[in-house]
């Protein structure tokens, strides 16, 4: 969990650095969009997570599309995060809320299934290692490690114009927005740096192998800032080339680890997308479920 945080915060960081460069008065810009950004105790995110593949079986091909839409409320302290995922994949769909609450020990998940009347509970222990937090760098966006390695990257976006966003809210925004490609090489270093295989042999039943992350494509970025604030609105990223190619070897490897290729099973990944909308900036506030907990 702490690892895709950090993965996120990087994508995050990568995108407003990286707009922020191609704006009018970098300095200006950097000044008070990184650190308004990086001081928000709360915020509101509305993802929308598409994947589209083939799976192909004794030459039989099968299209499959996976859809997350994901509402999220975001507090800093209390660190709280509640989620209301809405999710379709082939033929079936379904709804799931979450709570995920920070513990003296870890932290406590809370899932309903039935919209809220009734929770189940579980208690999430973190490794030593992350136990302990820096209070002065408790938000969601706040590594300055990531933040240098944004600026770092801000020679690969240029303008793409003035846009108009309207948020769920119904509330206007005028938005200046940024296109940009970041290199497979600066996405594999970091994975790397974030130990995502260790990671992924934690849960996989097929072991990470360095190889992958040599399969780590480019990352196309688009990103829009709002115009007053320099605050990141709106981000979305491709990730087909970045992670397809990752997917697809993975899949083989693991079907010849199932012994399934004697069945010609494979994987083709045409399209996966992320799409992010941020607001209520500050204007959040997050409590545990009222509910009783199953």
């Amino acid at each position: 969990m702490k690892c895709w945080k950090k993965i996120v915060c990087l994508l995050l960081c990568l995108v407003l650095m990286a707009g922020l460069m191609g704006c009018g008065s970098f300095t200006a810009r950097m000044a008070s969009g990184s650190q308004k950004m990086t001081a928000l105790q709360s915020l509101h995110s509305d993802t929308v997570i598409t994947a589209e593949v083939t799976i192909s079986i004794m030459g039989q091909e099968m299209p499959a599309a996976l859809k997350a839409h994901i509402l999220g409320d975001h507090q800093m302290d209390p660190d709280l995060n509640a989620f209301d995922v809405e999710y379709s994949a082939m033929d079936a769909a379904d709804r799931v809320l979450c709570c995920l609450q920070k513990t003296n020990d870890g932290y406590t998940l809370f899932i309903s299934w039935d919209e809220g009347k009734t929770w189940t509970e579980t208690a999430l222990s973190l490794p030593a290692a992350e136990e302990t937090v820096d209070p002065a760098n408790s938000s969601p966006l706040s590594s300055g490690d990531l933040i240098k390695a944004a600026l770092a990257l801000s020679i690969y976006f240029e303008d793409a114009g003035s846009v108009t966003l309207t948020d769920s809210d119904g509330v206007v925004h005028d938005g200046l927005c940024y296109e940009g490609l970041i290199p497979a090489a600066i996405l594999q270093e970091a994975l790397a740096a974030v130990n995502l295989g260790e990671k992924l042999d934690e849960a996989a039943p097929l072991r990470f192998r360095d190889e992958y992350l040599s399969l780590v494509g480019d990352l196309p970025v688009t990103l829009v800032l709002d115009k007053s604030s320099n605050m990141v609105l709106h981000v979305e990223l491709d990730l087909t080339q970045a992670l397809g190619p990752l997917a697809e070897q993975f899949f083989r490897d693991l079907a010849a680890n199932a012994e399934l290729l004697d069945m010609a099973v494979d994987l083709s990944v045409d399209r996966i997308t992320i799409s992010t909308d941020l607001y209520r900036f500050d204007r959040v506030t997050v409590t545990p479920p009222e509910m009783d907990v199953a």
